[in-house]
């Protein structure tokens, strides 16, 4: 899709570098910065932008989506511009899969993904998501169960996954409580410079806090693999894989519209298909 909305090199990269917390800085694509409200980025974010079309342009295997359908958007190009994404989604046959959230929260994937380990990242969210299962977590667990998530790696278990693992582990170390607390109402740039600030501060009094915290950081989690692994024998395991609900991706426009927005519906249901076919036009040609 990247002849529909192209992304340069990098825009997908999450993390600075290697043993590094700190993020980079997202600049949306001038298609859709150019043209999207102040408000809706000030309320949604970059990145709300920005792992969806990683996602559409096969930079990652899935997206997790909070609250669906609900869509984070004040203006009606961003809105509009979402609801085109959402039908190349449908258009490339992505799957949906409801893990039971509580907070209404499903993973759309690509057709690509591995089942098994789709199960047990969906476990790693439902955890997340408050669910009780029979696996007690000590408080290094659940530190590193909140890596994994906002790492966003699926395939959590693959050793090229521990990178983002680790340095996302770095960031919510440093992002406690009282981290929070400093900058509470600050800009999310100012909170990289937060970010950046307290990590070179750790290092100035320790030169081997990163080899430290790595070595920490790899016996944690092999330990937590361990424990994970054995639970994924069990029969409440398999009773929770038996309970994913997976169907093909279409994003319920009517729905999110609702009885009361019949004319929106038709209006941007319109214009929408009106883009599948433009879609399909110029990829036929190309």
């Amino acid at each position: 899709m990247d002849k529909i909305f192209p992304l340069e090199k990098n825009f997908c990269k999450i993390f600075k570098e290697k043993n590094n917390p700190e993020r980079i800085k997202t600049l949306l694509p001038k298609y859709i910065s150019s043209r999207i409200s102040k408000w809706t980025l000030e309320f949604a974010k970059e990145s709300y932008f920005k792992v969806r079309l990683c996602f559409l342009n096969n930079k990652t295997n899935h997206i997790f989506y909070f609250n669906y359908p609900n869509i984070e958007v004040i203006d009606d190009y961003g809105l509009l511009f979402l609801l085109k994404i959402y039908r190349l989604y449908e258009m490339l046959g992505m799957k949906i899969v409801d893990y039971g959230s509580k907070k209404d929260s499903v993973v759309i994937y690509n057709k690509n993904v591995d089942f098994d380990k789709l199960s047990r990242y969906l476990f790693i969210l439902s955890i997340r998501d408050g669910q009780q299962y029979g696996i007690n977590f000590t408080k290094e667990d659940n530190l590193l169960l909140l890596s994994i998530f906002a790492s966003t790696e699926l395939y959590f278990e693959d050793k090229k996954a521990k990178e983002n693992i680790f340095n996302q582990y770095l960031r919510e170390s440093i992002m406690t409580d009282d981290f929070y607390k400093k900058v509470a109402g600050k800009k999310r740039s100012e909170i990289e410079k937060e970010v950046r600030k307290s990590f070179r501060e750790l290092k100035s009094e320790n030169k081997n806090f990163v080899r430290n915290t790595r070595e920490i950081f790899d016996l944690q989690y092999e330990n937590l693999l361990l424990k994970l692994n054995n639970f994924f024998k069990t029969e409440e395991f398999k009773k929770f894989k038996k309970s994913l609900k997976i169907k093909s991706f279409k994003y319920p426009m009517k729905k999110y519209f609702g009885k009361e927005h019949l004319l929106q519906y038709k209006f941007f249901k319109n214009l929408v298909d009106n883009f599948e076919k433009e879609v399909k036009h110029k990829l036929s040609n190309s």
